[in-house]
Formats: structure tokens, C-alpha cells, sequence
């Protein structure tokens, strides 16, 4: 005879199944590409570099189309993680991202300048290998300006977030509208074509401000940092700390107080008069019975005995 139960028995899984369960919890999909996908577009890039100096070098004759072909390689690895990107963004639900419209934008950046990045590869090899040998160089590099309109007017499209801490600051919109690397190739490209006579040195001026903006930054981080440590502030008074770091007399003794709980000259000045009253003011013979007797006391003993 079969017995057939009302609840259904647990099933043992196999080995097999418990291995890809355990791999599946422990290394998610998603994790192994984005890691297989740096770790190709890096031997990429180290590719490139050995064919680029075996064609300067002269040691073989290669056509700068193949020594630009890891290049394109990671781009186009480039493109399929940012469409996937684009495509997880449309279907994910709203609250799922502070504004999706801001998210697509980011991503449809990303796509635009690997696009151009691509695109200028491939000028410029047509240019280095005869194929277009009257293309000048800012031509070559038209895809970066036309990236730079293209960033400015997606700026401009994006909506104004909130700041995260919830501040009452203006809502601003996320990013920058310009690449300072853009500036510098237009600069580079006038200046290989002879448009400019601009010393090299004065090219790269936006890049010396970003350093040197940088620099001002990361010097001022530190002077914060220290300063905190020093006055053992918290770092929500961080510009109290700075200011008493930046004083001459500083030490590592507690923070000084603010402005506002420090009297005044005038207060200070009633308070030392009111004192001075108070003591030359003589007794009552109420307080003279209730106080103790400076003549009982035992310090006073001493005293007159030490005078003696």
C-alpha cells in the first residue's frame, strides 16, 4: 500500500547544484564581468603601447590601423557595458535612482565619448598612414569639440537634485558641463597646425589651473585634517578647528570658545567693580556669629604661632 502525505518531503540536492548555488552566492555575474572587462581593456592598452613602439621604432612595418585595433577593442567594450548600463536604467523602477533622467544622461555620456574617442583613433591612423594625408590636425580632433557641445548641452538637460545631506542649499545639477582635457586639445590641435604661436608651455594652461587647483585643495584638506586632530574637534566644526589651527598660540589644549558665550569689556569691568565692593563691604553681626572664627580655626593658629 502507498501513503501519500499532505506536506511535501525536502529534496536533496545533488553536488552539482550546491557548487553553482555556492559560485552564484559568493561571485555574482554581474561582479565577474565588470572584472573581466578591466582586466581585457588594461591588456589593451598594454598592446597598444608595445605596437605603438615597435611602429615608432621601426623594428616591423605595421599599419597604424592595427596598432590601433586594441584600442578599438576596449572602446567597443567600452560600448557594450554603457548600453547595458542605458538598458538596465529604462527598466529599473523610478524610485530605484535619485532621477532616471539624470542616470540615462550619464550614461548616454559615456557612450558619446567612447564614440568620439573612436572616432578620433580612426582619423587619426587614416591620417598617418597616407590614407587622408591632407587632413589636418584639428580636423583629426573634431570629435572632442563636437563631445564638448554635446556634455555642455546634456548638462543643461539635467535635472536639479537636491543636496544629499538635506541642507537648504539650491538643488544643482550633478556633474560638470566641461572636460578641462577638451580645451587642451584645441590648444594642441592649433598649435601643431601652425594657427598659433603660442609657446608650448602656454598650451597646457588649463591643465597647470586644474593642478594648481588641486594642489590649493589638497593643502587645505590637510591644514582641516590637522586641525581637527589638533583642536579634537568633530568634523562638523571643522572650520572652527581650522581657524584655532591657524592661530599663532595654538596647542593641544580644548577649542575656545565662541565669540558669542565671551563677555564683553564693559560686563568684564562691572564684574570686577561688584567684586571689590563686595569685599570691602564689612560684615553684619548676623554673618560675623554664623561665619567661623578665624582665630579657632587651625590654619589661623599656625599663622599666629609661625608669627610668634
Amino acid at each position: 500500500m502507498r501513503f501519500l502525505l499532505p506536506l511535501p518531503l525536502p529534496r536533496r540536492q545533488t553536488p552539482a547544484r550546491q557548487g553553482m548555488r555556492g559560485l552564484t552566492l559568493c561571485c555574482p555575474l554581474s561582479h565577474l564581468l565588470v572584472v573581466v572587462a578591466n582586466t581585457l581593456q588594461l591588456s589593451m592598452m598594454v598592446a597598444f603601447l608595445c605596437l605603438l613602439l615597435v611602429c615608432l621604432e621601426g623594428i616591423a612595418p605595421i599599419s597604424w590601423f592595427v596598432v590601433f585595433a586594441p584600442l578599438w577593442v576596449s572602446d567597443s567594450v567600452t560600448l557594450v557595458t554603457g548600453v547595458h548600463e542605458v538598458y538596465r536604467v529604462c527598466r529599473a523602477r523610478p524610485e530605484a535612482f535619485t532621477s532616471r533622467r539624470n542616470a540615462l544622461i550619464a550614461q548616454i555620456n559615456r557612450l558619446k565619448g567612447s564614440a568620439g574617442v573612436a572616432v578620433f583613433k580612426f582619423l587619426l591612423a587614416m591620417r598617418q598612414s597616407g590614407v587622408w594625408p591632407g587632413l589636418t590636425i584639428v580636423a583629426t580632433c573634431s570629435p572632442y569639440f563636437v563631445a564638448a557641445a554635446l556634455r555642455l548641452i546634456m548638462h543643461l538637460l539635467k535635472k536639479p537634485v537636491p543636496p544629499p545631506d538635506g541642507s537648504s542649499a539650491r538643488p544643482m545639477r550633478p556633474g560638470t558641463p566641461f572636460n578641462p582635457v577638451h580645451p587642451v586639445i584645441l590648444m594642441l590641435a592649433c598649435r601643431a597646425d601652425g594657427l598659433n604661436s603660442v609657446s608650448w608651455t602656454a598650451t597646457f594652461w588649463p591643465l597647470w589651473t586644474v593642478f594648481g587647483l588641486l594642489a590649493i585643495a589638497s593643502v587645505a584638506a590637510s591644514v582641516l585634517a590637522v586641525g581637527i586632530l589638533v583642536a579634537r574637534d568633530p568634523p562638523d566644526h571643522g572650520q572652527r578647528a581650522l581657524f584655532f589651527f591657524a592661530t599663532p598660540s595654538c596647542s593641544p589644549s580644548p577649542p575656545l570658545a565662541s565669540s558669542s558665550s565671551l563677555p564683553s569689556p564693559s560686563a568684564s569691568t562691572a564684574i570686577r567693580t561688584s567684586r571689590t565692593r563686595s569685599s570691602s563691604r564689612p560684615l553684619s553681626p548676623a554673618t560675623r556669629s554664623s561665619s567661623p572664627s578665624t582665630s579657632s580655626s587651625p590654619s589661623s593658629s599656625r599663622r599666629c604661632c609661625c608669627a610668634t
